[in-house]
């Protein structure tokens, strides 16, 4: 099995160019992971290398085969990560239009993915022996989809049908429980109520003052439990707020406001700074390719 790491997994082809994208990576001495969102659904499979992941509020503990299913717009990544030697795990990401249109006109995937998800669960636990296979089939999409052509890359499809099966089984018959442990302390009860508030106004000397900590308190716990700075955060969702409201048509003034922007100047500046386009220009693509949510 091909062994690939980060860098490589910026090479990937994203999904908004084909529609779907695999991957399947071990990393040596990997690095803290942000948390951090998606505009397409993620199945993630673990292997090694977490001990708690986190979608949105809700903390799950990690181990072999765990399959977590993200949907756009949430909020995940591994918190209060203790170091590993190596990180070992597959993706599948696929678009909202891909899981439409692969049905045949017969079954709405993205609506059965949906119904698995809608009680806010989102880990599932595949078995040994379909955790194996779907890393040797996403492996060989990744490894396909680097070399091959746009027929080549077409053809590929027909391996995710496996793991998609396998997948829907998995999350069918098993239910991970939130599991309340360590990691799930005082930064996580922070890490919800800014959860909670992002777009009011939020100061580090409120937050602090809210849960009875000092401000370089704060700070450094929250940079060690989620890998970055609390304002960070606070930006990075409602940047992931903007987009979804970036769909509908209403001003770019009243998105601004309605995602914790004091002006439209403000979220300009950070909404160019964190996606590399404007929100105008982000908008006028997604009217271009006739994206909805």
């Amino acid at each position: 099995m091909q062994k690939l790491d980060n860098a490589k997994l910026r090479d990937c082809l994203s999904p908004a160019e084909i529609g779907y994208n695999a991957f399947y990576g071990i990393t040596q001495n990997p690095s803290a992971e942000k948390m951090h969102f998606h505009e397409y659904y993620q199945f993630l499979i673990i292997y090694t290398g977490a001990k708690h992941y986190m979608v949105n509020d809700n903390i799950y503990p990690v181990s072999y085969g765990k399959l977590m299913i993200i949907p756009p717009f949430h909020m995940h990544g591994m918190i209060d990560r203790e170091k590993f030697p190596v990180y070992e795990r597959a993706l599948l990401s696929l678009t909202p239009e891909f899981l439409q249109n692969i049905g045949n006109r017969q079954l709405d995937f993205e609506q059965v993915i949906n119904d698995k998800i809608a009680s806010n669960q989102y880990c599932f636990d595949l078995d040994e022996e379909s955790a194996a296979e779907c890393k040797k089939l996403l492996a060989e999409v990744d490894v396909e989809n680097r070399h091959a052509n746009a027929w080549d890359r077409f053809a590929n499809v027909s391996r995710l049908f496996p793991v998609l099966r396998m997948m829907l089984e998995a999350s069918s018959s098993t239910y991970t429980e939130k599991k309340l442990t360590a990691p799930e302390s005082l930064m996580h009860q922070i890490l919800v109520y800014i959860n909670a508030h992002y777009t009011e106004p939020l100061s580090l000397k409120q937050i602090a003052a809210k849960f009875g900590v000092s401000q370089s308190t704060l700070s450094h716990s929250f940079i060690q439990y989620a890998h970055q700075g609390v304002y960070d955060y606070i930006l990075h969702r409602r940047i992931m707020l903007a987009k979804q409201r970036l769909y509908e048509n209403i001003p770019l003034s009243e998105v601004a406001y309605q995602c914790g922007f004091g002006d439209y100047s403000n979220f300009l500046r950070a909404f160019t700074r964190i996606t590399g386009k404007s929100p105008s220009a982000y908008r006028k693509e997604l009217n271009a390719g006739g994206k909805t949510l």
